[in-house]
């Protein structure tokens, strides 16, 4: 298993936003490794999670503040569903 990251800044998205087709990303690399249907794939999403903390971080906190977002779902799933559905997969991962 090889793994690979994306930084996307929000210019960035936005423009991927108005190119891309209605498949997402995941979608799209999923049909493009041409795995079993049957097989499991792990999503993850890596978020900002420095406006969760409660209390709040201090002013001068200037290290990483991420959080790993993680869900399990199939290959067929992924590529048969809308973007929606891997949204509201990560979404209840919360």
């Amino acid at each position: 298993m090889v793994y690979l990251s994306f930084f996307f800044g929000s210019k960035e998205v936005l423009v991927l936003r108005r190119l891309l087709s209605p498949h997402h990303p995941w979608q799209c690399h999923t049909k493009a490794l041409q795995r079993d249907p049957d097989e499991d794939v792990l999503l993850i999403c890596i978020v900002n999670a420095r406006s969760k903390f409660n209390p709040p971080l201090s002013p001068g906190y200037y290290s990483n503040a991420i959080a790993y977002m993680a869900t399990m779902t199939t290959v067929g799933q992924l590529c048969r569903g809308p973007l929606e559905y891997a949204i509201e997969l990560v979404k209840k991962s919360t």
